[in-house]
């Protein structure tokens, strides 16, 4: 690819996507590979793009690599040809030569969740909006933490933000490069790291934006509910009257954020198995668009088998499976460039 295919992708960025000039820039510069992009080209114009981001997730007491698919666009002229259909194949294809058995995304708009269950995906990823209001807010600092704000990338806060999510059942991290796109993106609107540290210890961290007299956190955590009100109390001596906290959350308190597809089906069923040995499963699954992923699995003692379909036995959907695999975990998202 050359830098032409890349001007033609910003292109179509800009058509599609409503962001400023400044976080496209941003994106761009370093977001953006010709390595990670794949295009549909019609007459030698490119007509459909997305790009295939890393990102670790974990999955019980393991870490897999997953793909986040963004910037996923198409010109209006070219739509509901099947182009962007063909280019989810694509990536589907890069995905298994590189051994990578999950991709993620973030549907743009409502519709979308039901145009990508179409491709195997399930929404798995939950979040919740709660505001906390200075007038409603009652606490008395201990003064035992110091407040530190950083706008630069720290190795401190990198290792703490993962360490927790490490904590949780199943959430996606934030390498390095990620992190430096967040703090870069957060000085475009005004936002900041804060941590909240006893002696040299982080004991809690927010990533959070201000707009007038309103808080906006995108991720809190901290070793403990008192820490938490900490925060909250620094935040209201800054003239601060609200704040808006969006946290990752169940399928049952939350609204659809996130969806995840398995891209190799064998590989989550041999660790799920491992990390779940009471459990015994024996069923059918077809993959309409992976036909490697199709098969008879059979889970019992920690071993996952497969072996070809089966007369007689019950069959599952890829999004039954997933769905099944992931929602009991309530899995973390939070921070992706959406």
């Amino acid at each position: 690819m050359n830098n032409s295919i890349k001007a033609q992708v910003r292109k179509l960025w800009e058509c599609c996507f409503n962001d400023t000039p400044e976080f496209t820039d941003l994106y761009f510069s370093k977001r953006y590979t010709d390595e990670r992009n794949i295009v549909i080209e019609k007459e030698n114009k490119v007509v459909s793009a997305l790009q295939l981001l890393p990102y670790p997730l974990t999955f019980y007491n393991s870490t897999l690599q997953s793909w986040y698919i963004s910037g996923a666009a198409t010109f209006p002229e070219y739509r509901n040809q099947g182009v962007m259909k063909d280019l989810i194949s694509s990536s589907f294809y890069r995905m298994q030569q590189n051994g990578i058995p999950i991709s993620i995304l973030i549907p743009a708009d409502e519709w979308l969740f039901s145009y990508y269950e179409k491709s195997g995906y399930a929404t798995v990823f939950y979040s919740d909006t709660k505001t906390i209001k200075k007038s409603d807010f009652s606490y008395a600092s201990s003064n035992l933490y110091k407040i530190k704000q950083h706008t630069e990338y720290s190795r401190e806060v990198q290792h703490y933000l993962n360490r927790k999510l490490k904590e949780k059942r199943s959430a996606i991290l934030h390498p390095e490069e990620d992190l430096q796109v967040i703090l870069a993106d957060l000085s475009l609107v005004d936002g900041r790291v804060i941590t909240l540290e006893k002696g040299s210890e982080i004991e809690g961290l927010a990533i959070l934006w201000k707009k007038k007299n309103r808080i906006y956190i995108n991720e809190l955590l901290t070793d403990s509910e008192e820490i938490e009100k900490e925060l909250f109390y620094y935040l209201f001596t800054k003239d601060i009257d609200e704040i808006h906290r969006t946290q990752a959350s169940t399928q049952e308190e939350g609204k659809p954020l996130g969806m995840l597809r398995i891209i190799d089906v064998k590989q989550l069923l041999d660790l799920y198995a491992s990390a779940n040995p009471q459990n015994s499963l024996q069923f059918n699954l077809t993959d309409p668009l992976l036909a490697e992923n199709n098969g008879f699995y059979s889970l019992k003692d920690g071993i996952c088998n497969k072996s070809s379909i089966q007369k007689g036995v019950p069959q599952k959907t890829l999004i039954e499976l997933t769905k099944e695999l992931f929602i009991p975990l309530s899995p973390h998202m939070s921070l992706m460039l959406n």
